[in-house]
């Protein structure tokens, strides 16, 4: 990925019973991290699958300087945070990934790319899954990408947009060339796939 593009910062936590409580207990984190210099915008939400866990994605301006938004807000975020899961500068280069985060759903996965797979090969498969979504599910799919995490050269992110978790997995086992890219770039990978419900947030 082009290193000259800034990285988007996804953060992954489960949240505190103080938070279940109060949901707004987590403005005071986001407030501070979308007003940092530098930072285009912030995106959060729960998870779907589980929503004990949450996620804050960040995105930097070109040209940003880039130390991680997080930094100096760790008190903000411990009351509504229970236990951090990751936070994971991810450089998607020149794909803007806002759509796929403005979706209904956003599917987020973390994906190590296995030792005896070229990275070559990795790419070649995801944009080729990419590519038969767009083109074999445009109403359902908001094209996304996928980033390189930073200092970890065989772990990426992939991030999409869809209708629905359940039009997400129907779709794709009715779409015989799309399940075909699927199981391919599956054998490549150990993976975790979620999907959350993101909201772009707005400065107080």
């Amino acid at each position: 990925m082009a290193s000259s593009y800034p990285p988007v910062e996804i953060l992954k936590f489960s949240v505190s019973d103080l938070y279940k409580e109060d949901p707004a207990i987590l403005n005071d984190f986001l407030d501070g991290v979308a007003k940092t210099p530098g930072v285009a915008d912030v995106w959060h939400g729960p998870e779907i699958q589980d929503d004990s866990y949450y996620y804050v994605v960040t995105a930097w301006a070109p040209g940003a300087h880039t130390d991680s938004a997080y930094t100096g807000l760790k008190n903000a975020l411990t009351p509504a945070c229970k236990e951090f899961v990751f936070a994971y500068p991810t450089h998607f280069g020149s794909v803007n990934v806002a759509a796929a985060l403005g979706a209904p759903v956003t599917e987020i996965a973390v994906v190590n790319v296995k030792e005896d797979v070229t990275l070559t090969r990795f790419h070649e498969a995801t944009n080729d899954l990419i590519a038969k979504m767009a083109l074999n599910l445009p109403n359902e799919v908001v094209p996304g990408g996928h980033g390189s995490v930073e200092n970890e050269p065989r772990k990426f992110v992939i991030c999409m947009g869809w209708q629905s978790v359940e039009r997400f997995y129907g779709e794709i086992h009715a779409t015989p060339v799309v399940l075909e890219a699927v199981t391919t770039l599956r054998g490549l990978l150990n993976f975790d796939l979620r999907h959350a419900k993101m909201t772009k947030y707005t400065t107080n």
